[in-house]
């Protein structure tokens, strides 16, 4: 405690902040027409065009070159083989639009749900043809719609494809990096909540101040000058930041009233300059944040930021996030 109340020394005087090469690569998530007529269906068979050749290479190593793969209209009764395609998840419990014209017209609404899995699921496989039913090797419950898939097995007598096994495509390979020179460090954080009824802003601001350099001994700032780049990953605002009377009403019965609390965006504006004065910092859109609900998210409004936005330390970035950091992506 007597090192910390005392002045700084000259070996803290001296200590800097440590670099590192820094590029993002969000440009490629910003949306740029906002075209709402494509359908589902066109993003699934560009995706599987794209996996395909990918999930032929994973095929020869897992079940060896004498496997044979077939498109859905090859298949002959019996025959083992190997197909590749969309996974598609039948769910009876699923939303649908039945339940919005209940509403509409008085009509008695469909029972809300808790969940939308239930028992009698199935699966279908579909390639850029046809679909089958997918029975036998394989968990209905952790299937998700829209996963690229190779399945092993045959087709039986009630014309479904009984499965032996099922494998995905492999993770990307690694780009080579070559290693830092120097320890350097990236500080990643979500989930603040600033504007929670109950929340302390004592322990943020010390973790501000022990990032900036204002707070620990010698040790303790040498370990955080390491630190490059900070991440904000989303959720930085309070759920109840929100003006969620606004935010269900018309538009015209709103044009005075903000649906965000001011005194939140104001206080994380605060907290923003305090770490952008020091380090640069990339702030991610979350669920609780003002942005679009789909993805990818896009980058929140640097008006709101006044203070921040003075720094050209400040990084607007998208959601999902991508960037290149001494050398590492």
């Amino acid at each position: 405690m007597s090192e910390l109340m005392c002045n700084p020394t000259e070996e803290q005087l001296k200590l800097s902040r440590g670099t590192s090469n820094y590029h993002s690569h969000c440009d490629q998530f910003i949306i740029k027409d906002r075209n709402y007529s494509r359908q589902y269906a066109h993003l699934y068979a560009q995706r599987l065009k794209c996996f395909y050749p990918t999930l032929e290479k994973t095929i020869q190593r897992k079940w060896g070159n004498s496997i044979n793969i077939c498109k859905l209209f090859e298949l002959k009764k019996g025959e083992r083989c190997c197909v590749i395609g969309t996974i598609f998840k039948s769910m009876e419990l699923r939303p649908n639009i039945l339940k919005e014209i209940s509403d509409e017209h008085n009509l008695m609404p469909q029972p809300s749900r808790e969940k939308y899995i239930s028992d009698s699921d199935t699966l279908i496989l579909e390639d850029d043809l046809q679909r089958i039913s997918l029975v036998g090797n394989i968990d209905v419950s952790k299937a998700v719609i829209g996963t690229i898939v190779a399945v092993l097995g045959k087709e039986d007598s009630s014309s479904k494809f009984e499965v032996e096994d099922i494998t995905f495509v492999d993770l990307p390979s690694q780009i080579p990096a070559t290693p830092p020179e120097q320890d350097r460090s990236v500080l990643l954080m979500s989930g603040l909540g600033i504007g929670s009824e109950d929340q302390h802003l004592l322990n943020l601001q010390m973790m501000i101040d022990m990032v900036t350099g204002n707070l620990g001994n010698i040790e303790d700032q040498k370990m955080t000058a390491n630190i490059v780049q900070v991440i904000v990953a989303g959720n930085s605002l309070s759920s109840n930041a929100k003006n969620k009377d606004a935010m269900s009403m018309a538009k015209y019965l709103t044009r005075n009233t903000s649906p965000i609390s001011s005194a939140g965006v104001r206080n994380l504006d605060d907290i923003l300059a305090q770490l952008v004065s020091s380090i640069p910092v990339d702030i991610m859109p979350g669920e609780q944040d003002p942005a679009n609900y789909t993805l990818p998210q896009q980058p929140l409004h640097r008006c709101m930021f006044p203070r921040a936005s003075l720094y050209s330390s400040l990084n607007l970035v998208t959601n999902p996030y991508e960037a290149t950091i001494g050398g590492f992506r």
